[in-house]
């Protein structure tokens, strides 16, 4: 039984091809790209076939000419529909699926918040731009309060103890604003 050695005939050529055809992918998939994406692809599928043909006529490995050939097709799959896209009237016609598409999104906007007012007013019993003035009166003053309150506190403490102190006082004031909204909350719900 001999033994059939494979030969490198045709690597070189399917790296290039490889290479251009990984490049072709990402070019043809960017619309602004698209041409590059075009050229590297067909020279990929160009380099991948002799590659191919020389790897099998002198009995050589055909795994990465293969690969090349493959990656080249599809990235130049990408840019021939980019191509058409912009060349043709396709574009017009995506111009219009996605008009169609936000339309529909906006009154689906529409209706959804008309519906939430509608919930929560059933649920609350009150209106919803009474409540969020109400919530925003009290935020204003907790947080008034809360700046009185360090300012205070950091004109008294001395240098050295200033980020310390500052720190908690902050954390209580945080504490307190929680409390605060939370006990609003609670009392609206009744």
């Amino acid at each position: 039984m001999t033994e059939q050695h494979k030969t490198t005939a045709g690597q070189g050529l399917g790296i290039a091809g490889l290479v251009l055809g990984v490049l072709a992918i990402p070019l043809g998939i960017i619309p602004c790209t698209f041409i590059a994406g075009l050229v590297f692809g067909s020279i990929g599928i160009i380099l991948g076939a002799v590659g191919l043909t020389q790897a099998r006529k002198a009995n050589g490995a055909t795994g990465i000419t293969t690969a090349a050939l493959s990656v080249s097709i599809v990235g130049f799959c990408f840019a021939l529909i980019w191509t058409l896209l912009v060349f043709s009237d396709g574009h017009k016609k995506w111009d219009r699926i996605q008009d169609k598409f936000k339309k529909g999104i906006q009154i689906n906007e529409d209706e959804w918040s008309k519906e939430f007012e509608k919930e929560f007013n059933k649920e609350f019993g009150k209106d919803l731009e009474k409540t969020l003035d109400d919530l925003e009166d009290t935020v204003d003053e907790t947080l008034d309060d809360v700046g009185d309150d360090l300012k205070k506190a950091i004109e008294e403490i001395p240098d050295e103890e200033k980020a310390g102190k500052l720190g908690k006082a902050a954390g209580r004031a945080l504490r307190e604003f929680v409390d605060e909204v939370s006990d609003t909350t609670k009392n609206d719900e009744k």
